[in-house]
């Protein structure tokens, strides 16, 4: 038989003398006793927050975290199921964060007696769309700049359109491919484009539905 006994606040870090008294079917009764065997601790209280609990990963270096653990003296986190800090308070969240999603944060804490609890919370980290276009390549054959073309994250890969123009606004390039840039080559021709300065348009859209076009200039030279 189990029995659990639930001590009041001013009981605990005390020594508990158990006692056990049992009556046969004829009614004898006999007692035993363990003097002061038991001693209960308070339990650590985890606790903590995360502000915001919602952030761009441009962002993401803005998360907050608060300790706010009571009875705790060593602590454990674990983020998306992997222990990340060991016996750390507060540990800088958006150093192990490499991309979007949502992650969830569990904090253990243990007290000095070597109790242990635990409680769990979570946080998102949203895209936004990010971009960067060059303004110069050299599609020479030496391998080093042989390619033009954007670098971004976070759109809708079946929205990409990229298209190049001569200084005529004649389109010698196009491509629905992000992975495909530009190697100066005139698609009408088959022969890498004359030096010069081209125009691009670049349209996408981002992982929230919206449309973004990029528009500028790009130097080809050799």
């Amino acid at each position: 038989i189990l029995h659990t006994y639930i001590p009041f606040e001013e009981q605990l870090n005390e020594l508990f003398t158990v006692s056990l008294t049992a009556t046969s079917d004829s009614a004898c009764v006999a007692t035993d006793s363990i003097v002061e065997m038991i001693s209960l601790y308070s339990m650590p209280i985890p606790s903590f927050e995360v502000y915001p609990d919602s952030v761009a990963i441009t962002e993401k270096q803005d998360i907050i975290l608060t300790n706010t653990s009571e009875n705790a003296v060593y602590y454990e986190w674990l983020m998306s199921d992997t222990i990340l800090w060991e016996d750390v308070y507060e540990p800088h969240v958006y150093e192990e964060i490499q991309d979007t999603g949502r992650f969830n944060l569990k904090l253990y804490a243990q007290s000095s007696e070597g109790c242990l609890d635990s409680t769990d919370s979570y946080f998102v980290v949203y895209p936004v769309l990010r971009f960067f276009v060059p303004n110069a390549f050299s599609p020479n054959g030496n391998g080093i700049n042989e390619y033009f073309g954007p670098q971004g994250r976070y759109f809708e890969d079946k929205s990409y359109n990229f298209r190049i123009f001569n200084r005529w606004g004649k389109q010698v390039y196009e491509t629905n491919d992000y992975y495909q840039p530009w190697d100066g080559v005139d698609e009408s021709t088959g022969e890498i484009a004359p030096i010069g300065v081209y125009a691009y348009v670049i349209e996408l859209t981002d992982l929230n539905g919206k449309l973004e076009t990029y528009r500028g200039v790009v130097t080809l030279i050799l």
